[in-house]
Parts: structure tokens; C-alpha cells; sequence
């Protein structure tokens, strides 16, 4: 019994981790593919107003202002996932084991703070854009506002998700020596499948 609760528990948390990761992950990319895909068109149709159409679109440059600045926040919590942003990593490499350990656990703990205080202030910020209104689109300035709550929650999601990462693989990267964080994940998916087949060699059946 022993056994079969250690294993349940393993999958249990990797399973769930990587569903709600990749659930967060599709959402993100769809949006940024969409905001992308609409600002395109919108400069496409101010080209066209300007050039080609009898007539012109006076609210195009508002539009595409608008969907770039979701892209970009859709964008950035994938950035996070991907580690895509600048980073000055002298003093990490430099590292080994348990301080490497809690050195990646420290900034990531002083980035998840930021992205809190960021999100706390978003709200009130969000909450004055209801009383405005844009220039050409006459929407509400809400909607636009609202990007500082996706980058703030997109953002600190993945770092939470490393956080976890960093925790569950302690051991691997105090024995690589040298391996980062990524390096140690896929060794834990290693470790994953021989569970699975651990499980499948014993004709385990969850309760």
C-alpha cells in the first residue's frame, strides 16, 4: 500500500501540474495569436483606407495600438515560461547545489512578489478605466487596462510552476552539478515514465 499511495501521489501531482500548465499555455498562445493575427489586419485596412478605398478608417491606429498590447501580454507570460526575457545569469552558473537551489528559489520569490504588487494595483486600475472611454473605438478603457491583469497572472503563473520545478528536482540538481532547472525537468519526466511502467509491470488499478 505503501508503494501504490507514493505512486499515486507522484502522478497525481505531475499529471495535474502539467494539465493546468498546458491549459494555461494553449490559452495564452491562442490570444496572442489572435491579437497578432488582428492588429495585422488592422494595419492591412489602413493601408487599403489610405491607398486603395474611397473613404478612411479613423479608428485603425487606436485598433492596432490595442491589439499589439495584448500580444504582448499574452506574450509575456509564455516568455516566462520559456525564460525568453533578459537575464544577467553570472552569478547563477557560478553556482552549485543547495545554493544554486535557493538562489533560483530566491528570485523567483522576489519576481512573484512584484507580479502580486503589480496585480493588486492593476485592479484599481482597471477599476479607473471603467470612467474612460478611448478616443476612436469608444470603448471602455477597462478593456485595455485589463492587459496589466493578464501579464501579472500569466507571469506569475510559470514562475510558480518553476518554483515547484526547482522544488520537486532539488536532488537532480544537486547531483548535476552543472545542469539547470530545464535539464533537471526532463530528467523528473524520465523518472515519470519509469513509474508508468513500474505500474504497468505490477497491473497496479488505482483505488
Amino acid at each position: 500500500m505503501g508503494r501504490r499511495a507514493t505512486v499515486r501521489r507522484l502522478l497525481m501531482t505531475h499529471c495535474g501540474v502539467t494539465m493546468i500548465t498546458k491549459l494555461v499555455d494553449r490559452v495564452l498562445t491562442v490570444g496572442a495569436l489572435l491579437s497578432f493575427t488582428v492588429m495585422i489586419a488592422v494595419v492591412l485596412l489602413q493601408i487599403l483606407a489610405r491607398y486603395a478605398l474611397p473613404f478612411r478608417v479613423h479608428w485603425t491606429e487606436e485598433a492596432a495600438r490595442f491589439s499589439f498590447l495584448y500580444t504582448v501580454a499574452f506574450a509575456s507570460g509564455l516568455a516566462m515560461k520559456n525564460k525568453a526575457f533578459v537575464n544577467v545569469d553570472l552569478l547563477p552558473i557560478s553556482l552549485r547545489g543547495t545554493a544554486r537551489i535557493v538562489l533560483e528559489l530566491f528570485i523567483d520569490a522576489v519576481t512573484l512578489a512584484f507580479l502580486t504588487v503589480l496585480f493588486l494595483h492593476a485592479r484599481r486600475f482597471v477599476a479607473i478605466g471603467a470612467r474612460q472611454t478611448s478616443s476612436s473605438l469608444r470603448i471602455p478603457m477597462n478593456n485595455l487596462f485589463f492587459i496589466t491583469i493578464v501579464i501579472a497572472v500569466g507571469m506569475a503563473f510559470f514562475v510558480v510552476v518553476r518554483m515547484i520545478q526547482t522544488v520537486r528536482n532539488r536532488e537532480v540538481v544537486q547531483a548535476g552539478g552543472d545542469r539547470t532547472i530545464g535539464e533537471a525537468v526532463v530528467v523528473d519526466q524520465n523518472a515519470v515514465h519509469e513509474i508508468e511502467e513500474i505500474i504497468h509491470s505490477s497491473n497496479w488499478q488505482p483505488d
